[in-house]
């Protein structure tokens, strides 16, 4: 098993650190695997009186799966699945974890000239930056591959 980082900025500054576990070697997770990730948010940068600058009060994650046909013509239809999700209220939070499971039947990512099936985690922020609450969006493409 590998894991990954990603630092998360918001209006040039930090505002979580996430370490995704449950990827196997390369960097993939196989239908029917856990997908984890831990979620810091005390590394966000210190604002005046060495409170966050930037604090997340609320945090949403879906697992989702994007399918795209192309028709005659370069027309695409896209649909997209959530097939989990997690949600939480983060304000008072230093960390926090989630697990989402890949289901047993699900499609793994592919790519042909008429069709190609991808997945992501969609991550949506509510912050507090200078008294103001911001929604911020942020998405990590998922490799789902048969082992």
């Amino acid at each position: 098993m590998m894991q990954a980082a990603y630092k998360v900025a918001v209006f040039g500054q930090t505002l979580a650190q996430i370490r995704l576990s449950g990827l196997l070697e390369f960097g993939f997770v196989t239908p029917g695997g856990l997908l984890g990730a831990t979620l810091d948010f005390s590394a966000g940068g210190q604002g005046a009186g060495g409170a966050a600058a930037v604090r997340c009060l609320d945090l949403k994650v879906n697992l989702e799966q994007h399918e795209k046909l192309r028709g005659a013509g370069g027309a695409e239809t896209v649909a997209t699945k959530i097939v989990q999700e997690f949600a939480e209220k983060t304000e008072d939070l230093d960390q926090t974890y989630f697990m989402l499971n890949i289901p047993l039947d699900a499609p793994t990512c592919f790519v042909t000239s008429v069709a190609e099936v991808s997945w992501t985690l969609d991550f949506r922020f509510v912050v507090k930056v200078d008294g103001r609450r911001e929604a911020v969006d942020w998405s990590l493409p998922v490799l789902v591959l048969s082992s």
